[in-house]
């Protein structure tokens, strides 16, 4: 149902409040919310990376929001963890999002 990866980051658990999955938990049952009307989509990475992609309510638009919080035994300095993060935001937009493919619009705010 949800990708393994995204580019050449590896997923480790998908939370969808859609549907209704949280395969970080036991029982794959989310603690948030369940909402088939607002589509909320949570990756988290290997790398420590979250990025969560959610519709808006009132206008025609998807958000995403995302962290990096590397495993401190890894020794990624600060510049290293935002190159990363930059770059697994730019995978999202080109592998999840697809603006060419369903000509969306970036906007900038």
């Amino acid at each position: 149902m949800h990708p393994d990866t995204c580019g050449p980051y590896k997923i480790k658990y998908v939370r969808d409040l859609t549907v209704g999955i949280d395969n970080s938990k036991p029982d794959n049952i989310p603690t948030l919310p369940v909402s088939k009307s607002s589509q909320m989509v949570t990756y988290t990475f290997e790398n420590g990376c979250v990025a969560t992609l959610r519709t808006s309510g009132t206008e025609p638009k998807i958000k995403y929001y995302t962290e990096h919080k590397p495993d401190p035994q890894k020794g990624l300095d600060k510049q290293s963890a935002q190159h990363e993060l930059e770059d697994i935001v730019q995978c999202i937009i080109t592998y999840f999002l697809q603006p060419e493919k369903y000509n969306l619009q970036t906007r900038v705010t």
